[in-house]
């Protein structure tokens, strides 16, 4: 894939004899890059969300502590959100991060507009793009060595 702004150019490229076939947009770690340079991670939080709504499905037949179901969130559905992260990072993504409020929010049983930094101090943890930002500098020292 090439990627290139403005006017749209086409090229054609062979493996031998073959041509190898032109895109506009191609999946990759979970996001879709698009030929103009733009990309989107939307695959990502609609299957974290999924993943999500399963693991609620489960706390409503099994009882489990509090320690416990942050876990398996961290395990279930922040892997999933966090997935490619070490090369997108540094992108905010509040698309994921909805996802992790509405389970903190769930989990305490608290309104839609309880402020965040309460939120996230009451249970003693912080946005996920923090843990996304030291993937990304633990992803670079390692490229780096």
């Amino acid at each position: 894939m090439i990627f290139k702004r403005g006017r749209h150019t086409h090229y054609q490229f062979y493996v031998g004899n073959t041509p190898i076939e032109t895109v506009t947009s191609f999946k990759y770690l979970g996001m879709t890059l698009y030929k103009n340079g733009n990309w989107a991670r939307t695959c990502i939080a609609s299957h974290a969300s999924y993943s999500l709504f399963n693991l609620f499905k489960v706390f409503n037949h099994a009882e489990f502590s509090f320690e416990k179901k942050l876990q398996l969130f961290d395990s279930l559905v922040g892997s999933i959100s966090n997935f490619g992260s070490r090369v997108w990072g540094y992108h905010n993504a509040p698309d994921i991060e909805n996802i992790h409020t509405r389970f903190l929010r769930r989990l305490l049983n608290v309104k839609k507009s309880t402020n965040l930094s309460t939120l996230y101090g009451e249970i003693g943890r912080w946005p996920l793009n923090v843990t996304r930002q030291i993937l990304t500098i633990k992803y670079w020292i390692h490229i780096l060595k």
